[in-house]
């Protein structure tokens, strides 16, 4: 059984030969009329949009930019701008990775910026690293989503952004973050969110986006409470907010500190090796990020942010904080 190619997209064989989209359609064509659509390959091999150029209805050609996100299969476009079809010569001549399929009688320019425009030829596009396809008139926009994408770090791919709500600041830093698959959000106020109880929350259901958390509607099968709320996030005027990478993993490590720092407590010398160990260990690298920068001015460091802050993070009162800072290697 052959694989489901999409309409917008087509494979090519090793030998060259191409298999083109499920939906290519003879005859007038529904959609706005592609004149030249240029092509990149995705990780799954096949060719999908990069750019496309389509007659508007009234005489003009308009521009629509195109994306491949791969962990849905899925293409999104949206218009931004208009004029003669052109190339901006991204692609590596050496690797070929450029495709393009031009209408007849279409003429396709550079882009001038390297030097004036100019109308290329099939042998100029060559050059550029593009290879010309011919077939049926392609179908750009059929099987695909209109909208645009955010670049994520994280994921190292499109993520779709459909309501505009799925990139914010971190809760913990100053951290740029776009919410994903396995993201975690610090929920403060959960009678505004409609939960439980504060605290730090998995999303289990993707794409999930953070304000959903005022609408009641995914509370159950969405996210899963995972930690209990850091001592030191900003909520702002909301009623959750999402945390970064960095800032997620410390909290998951964070989860069993209350517990060792107090069986520390209790009586450090009664407390297993390994346990007052893993404690010490937990002191210090906390420390240790904290005053990286500043080594000529440690023990002010440690004293103006580490225990007040952390602290709290370790559910211990301030003296056995810094008592227990002491015991790690650092006089406060």
């Amino acid at each position: 059984m052959k694989p489901h190619i999409p309409a917008f997209a087509f494979h090519e064989a090793d030998d060259g030969t191409i298999t083109w989209g499920s939906a290519w359609k003879p005859g007038p064509y529904a959609d706005p009329e592609p004149v030249v659509v240029e092509y990149e390959q995705a990780t799954s091999g096949l060719w999908v949009p990069r750019q496309a150029w389509v007659r508007d209805g009234k005489g003009g050609i308009d521009m629509h930019d195109c994306d491949w996100v791969e962990s849905r299969q899925e293409l999104r476009h949206h218009e931004s701008g208009g004029g003669t079809p052109y190339v901006n010569g991204w692609p590596k001549p050496e690797r070929l990775p450029g495709r393009i399929w031009i209408a007849d009688g279409t003429v396709v320019t550079s882009d001038g910026w390297e030097g004036p425009k100019r109308v290329l030829s099939d042998d100029d596009l060559l050059a550029l690293g593009i290879r010309r396809v011919h077939g049926p008139t392609p179908a750009p926009f059929d099987d695909a989503h209109e909208g645009d994408v955010l670049w994520c770090d994280v994921c190292k791919e499109n993520i779709p952004d459909e309501h505009g709500e799925n990139i914010s600041f971190c809760g913990c830093c100053d951290e740029k973050h776009h919410m994903h698959e396995g993201g975690l959000v610090a929920v403060g106020d959960e009678e505004e969110a409609g939960i439980a109880e504060p605290g730090v929350y998995r999303t289990t259901r993707w794409p999930f986006y953070w304000s959903n958390l005022f609408n009641g509607a995914l509370y159950a099968d969405a996210i899963e409470r995972v930690a209990d709320l850091p001592s030191d996030v900003r909520m702002g005027d909301y009623a959750a907010e999402s945390l970064c990478r960095d800032c997620a993993a410390r909290v998951l490590a964070d989860r069993s500190l209350p517990l060792l720092a107090s069986e520390w407590s209790e009586g450090p010398e009664a407390m297993p090796d390994d346990r007052r160990e893993a404690l010490l260990d937990s002191v210090r690298s906390r420390v240790d990020d904290w005053v990286a920068g500043y080594p000529e001015n440690r023990a002010a460091r440690v004293h103006e942010w580490f225990l007040p802050k952390m602290a709290a993070r370790f559910g211990l009162p301030l003296h056995e904080m810094r008592m227990l800072c002491e015991e790690a290697g650092y006089a406060v």
